[in-house]
Formats: structure tokens, C-alpha cells, sequence
């Protein structure tokens, strides 16, 4: 008969190669069920990993809820761990708790000023609360300072939408043109580009 610490290792391994997501929160609380008869098998490092292993597959599964929950526990074993409060911010971004997934995205750039997943979701979460402006800088740090300028199509096309939003049909034009240059079959900045030019037309 196995003993508890043998008992966890075989589901952490069971957990690694299994993709179905529900099985894989099955392995997780078989550990978590092993940690709980003897805590002294696993270190908080751990412990925050299956936590937020377990909130990963749950977000994949879109039960954003239980995956908030997860990703807490987590964070109660490693507060300081980056990827948890992004996964967290992005479910939380799901549920449409977007100050609350700010604040998660704010919590990783006073970690990592240059996080690229932070500052793109947070500027996710502040255009769907209508800080377009905000949201523009948050884009324009990634293209700064992470040199993405000719990487990325949906950070230019984001940009673009947060432009048009604030009127500025121009810098929208200008960020539609460079998602075409990298993605030449975009279709969302295509059909934005024949919005914006009928809108400068009307205007003109």
C-alpha cells in the first residue's frame, strides 16, 4: 500500500500528462486530499502550484468562479507569484469584475512593471470601462518597451479600437494600417478602416 507521500507524487504525475481539464481537477484534489492528511509532504510553493493548476483547468472548463477561488488559495501559500494574479485578473475579466481584475493586473506590474500579459489585459479591462486613454498607454508600454511593434497585430488592433472610441480617427486609421501590415486578412481592421474612412468622408 502506498503511503500518502507516494500517493501524491503519483497523482502530480497523472495530473502532468493528463489535457482533459476535468480529470485533471480530479489528480489535483487527490493531492490536495493527501496534503490534508499530512501537510508536512508538500511546501507552500507546491501547494500554490496545484492551487493554481487546479484555477487554470476550471478556466478552461469557463467556471470562472471556482477558478477565482482556486487561484485565492494559491495566493495564500505565494503572494507574490505574478502568473496567479494574471490568471486571476483574467477570469475575474470574465465574470465582468473588471476593477477587480485591474487591481490583479496592477498587483503584477508593481511586481513586473514590464509584465506583457498584465499591461495587455489591463488595457483589456480599461477599455471595457470605458478609460480608453488609459487603456492606449497601457498598449503603447508594450510596443515601447517591449519592442513588439512588428510582433503582435492584436495589440495594434486594440489600440486602434480604444482610438476610435475616443474619437481620434486618425491614430486609428494610422494602428488599422500597421494590424494589415503584419496580418495583411485581418478582418476586424479591415472592416474598421472602411467604417473609419466613411466616417472621415462624412466628416470631411
Amino acid at each position: 500500500m502506498m503511503d500518502e507521500q507516494s500517493v501524491g507524487d503519483y497523482w502530480f504525475k497523472e495530473s502532468f500528462f493528463n489535457e482533459d481539464p476535468e480529470e485533471k481537477i480530479a489528480c489535483y484534489d487527490k493531492i490536495l486530499e493527501s496534503h490534508s492528511k499530512n501537510p508536512s509532504l508538500w511546501n507552500h510553493e507546491i501547494i500554490s502550484l496545484i492551487w493554481g493548476n487546479k484555477g487554470i483547468a476550471y478556466s478552461y472548463l469557463g467556471m470562472h468562479e471556482k477558478a477565482v477561488e482556486c487561484f485565492d488559495k494559491a495566493l495564500q501559500h505565494n503572494n507574490f507569484d505574478v502568473d496567479l494574479w494574471c490568471n486571476k485578473g483574467i477570469s475575474l475579466f470574465n465574470l465582468g469584475r473588471y476593477d477587480e481584475a485591474l487591481f490583479c493586473y496592477d498587483k503584477v506590474l508593481d511586481i513586473d512593471a514590464s509584465n506583457e500579459s498584465a499591461l495587455f489585459n489591463k488595457g483589456l479591462a480599461l477599455a471595457h470601462v470605458g478609460n480608453h486613454k488609459e487603456a492606449i498607454e497601457c498598449y503603447s508600454k508594450l510596443h515601447r518597451e517591449l519592442e513588439i511593434d512588428n510582433k503582435f497585430a492584436i495589440i495594434w488592433y486594440k489600440k486602434g479600437m480604444a482610438y476610435a472610441n475616443l474619437g481620434q480617427l486618425d491614430e486609428a486609421q494610422k494602428c488599422f494600417l500597421r494590424v494589415l501590415e503584419i496580418d495583411p486578412e485581418h478582418g476586424g481592421a479591415i472592416e474598421n478602416l472602411k467604417m473609419l474612412k466613411r466616417k472621415m468622408k462624412k466628416n470631411g
